[in-house]
Parts: C-alpha cells; structure tokens; sequence
C-alpha cells in the first residue's frame, strides 16, 4: 500500500493519480505535491504576476482580443462559404419558397409598394428628356442582365431624388453591400454612370 512520502498520507482517494506508477498512483498527495509545485515555481510565480497582472482589466482584454479573433475568423469563414454553390443554391431555394409563402409575398409586395410611394413623392417635375434619360438607365441595366441593377447615389430612403442626376448602374453584388448608405464608394468596374 502506497503513502505519501512528505506527509504519510495513506488514503488512495487523496494521493496524486498517475496511470504509470503501480497502483495508478504516486507516493505523493495532492496536498504535498502543490506545495512543492509552488516552491519550485516561486520565482516563475512572481514574474507571472508582474506581467500578466490578474486583475479585471487584464481578463476583460483578454476576452475582448478572444471574441475579436472569434469574429474575424468567422467573417473569414463566412465569406469563403457564401461564394460556394452549395451556399448560392440553399439561399435562392430559400428565397423562392419564401415569396411563395403567404407571408413572404405580402411582405414583399408591401415593402415594393412603400418604395414605390417613396420613389413618387421623391421624383422632382421631370423634362422630357430626363424621363428617357431614366428609361435609358432601365433599359441598360435590363440589356447587361440580371447582375446589373439601376441604384440611386443618396438613397431615396435618406431623401435623395429620383432623378437622372441621383443615378447609376451598379453591379448586384455592390448594390447589396451599399444597402442605404451615404459613404458607400464602388469599385471602378462595379458601376457606370451616363
């Protein structure tokens, strides 16, 4: 029967577990093998605390430098998945049984209808050659297909107008990204304007 060598410890429950010693302990109790854990690493002790003080401060940025590191990766990882098939396909089978769905084509149909109404009360008295002139940025966006969408530069939403001035082609990808934002600066090859 095993003891503690320091202290004569003799009861198995306490002695220092080690799956290599016979009896799967050591003749060591946890008790006597922290307190020789701590004189050995006094001095490694003391230089950790000074460094790595353990107050509040410290954990918070250790938290805050984890959860950053959290987030990055993930955005990483979420872009790299967004621009597989797999992706692309589960969204757009999504999106379509989605507008088939009561609620989904309400919701889009009044969301149309409130753009619509806004876009109205936000169209200036147009000449006759500004009317073709937003036909013209229709009709390009349709002849370039489905990748391409007409965008107003000051969103309609934050008072810009409806008119040939406040408008530009912008590709799909880069409409989506600028959503109703007033900083928003595409690409040179995302957009052209007539």
């Amino acid at each position: 029967m095993k003891q503690c060598r320091v202290c004569g410890e003799t009861d198995h429950s306490k002695l220092y577990r080690d799956k290599r010693c016979a009896e799967g302990v050591r003749n060591l109790c946890y008790a006597c093998r922290y307190r020789r854990y701590k004189e050995y690493n006094k001095e490694y002790q003391v230089v950790y605390q000074k460094v790595y003080n353990k107050t509040d401060k410290y954990k918070n940025r250790r938290k805050e430098l984890q959860t950053l590191e959290k987030k990055e990766h993930k955005k990483e990882y979420d872009k790299k998945f967004r621009q597989t098939e797999d992706f692309k396909e589960h969204v757009k089978e999504y999106m379509d049984r989605y507008r088939q769905s009561d609620i989904g084509s309400l919701i889009i149909k009044v969301a149309q209808a409130k753009h619509r109404s806004a876009k109205r009360n936000q169209t200036p008295p147009l000449t006759i050659h500004e009317k073709e002139k937003i036909k013209l940025y229709y009709k390009i966006a349709k002849y370039l297909g489905s990748d391409w969408q007409v965008d107003h530069i000051v969103p309609v939403s934050k008072g810009g107008l409806h008119h040939p001035v406040n408008l530009q082609i912008l590709s799909r990808s880069a409409n989506a990204s600028k959503k109703d934002r007033l900083d928003f600066i595409p690409k040179p090859l995302e957009y052209f304007k007539l």
